[in-house]
């Protein structure tokens, strides 16, 4: 299963759409979530025996948690989770406590620049700051790429390195310290995209 972000040109706002794998190729993907905000980075994720999704909607002024009644292609709105402008939201799990790394703008950056982090003792909160958001603030590491992971004991966090445009390469951070008023990560590893010429 697949889902992505469109941008239908009939409308100009960004939908959640969904393909599934034939075996060959992917099937044409269809609409399965909607709003009237602009939707994108669809974080779909199991537990507690749901399937639920935290798409961007940074135009929609805060992040809304979807669960979904029949998969895939029914989702119903289940709270706000933060308020604010977020991208890339990303949940996982450290030491007890459900996280969200998010992209922030922060300081008059971009929202490439900072990232934000928030924790909660439960799925539908309360959510509650970072003590040190921003954790970090640096184009080359701070906007999310996809889930964190857990090697030989490690947390790894995939990040967009954008300090030579969205999107244009990436940085793995092993986190080395995490706590609700304490963040430390070091680089990991990093990974460049060829361009055509």
């Amino acid at each position: 299963h697949l889902f992505v972000a469109e941008l239908p040109e009939a409308t100009g706002i960004g939908v959640i759409s969904h393909s599934v794998f034939s075996g060959k190729k992917f099937e044409t993907p269809r609409p399965v979530l909607q709003t009237s905000s602009r939707l994108s980075y669809p974080f779909v994720f199991e537990r507690d025996g749901h399937v639920w999704m935290m798409p961007e909607q940074s135009s929609g002024s805060g992040l809304d948690l979807y669960r979904c009644t029949d998969f895939p292609g029914t989702w119903v709105h289940e709270c706000r989770l933060i308020d604010g402008h977020l991208h890339d939201a990303t949940l996982f799990e450290h030491d007890g406590l459900l996280w969200i790394a998010a992209a922030s703008a922060a300081f008059q950056s971009s929202t490439w620049d900072a990232l934000a982090l928030f924790w909660a003792e439960s799925l539908t909160g309360p959510w509650h700051p970072h003590a040190r958001n921003p954790v970090i603030v640096d184009g080359h590491a701070a906007r999310p790429a996809g889930p964190l992971w857990r090697t030989d004991g490690q947390l790894y966090r995939p990040a967009q390195d954008c300090s030579g445009g969205f999107g244009s390469a990436l940085t793995v951070k092993r986190i080395t310290e995490l706590s609700r008023d304490t963040f430390a990560e070091e680089i990991a590893g990093a990974v460049s995209f060829a361009r055509n010429q």
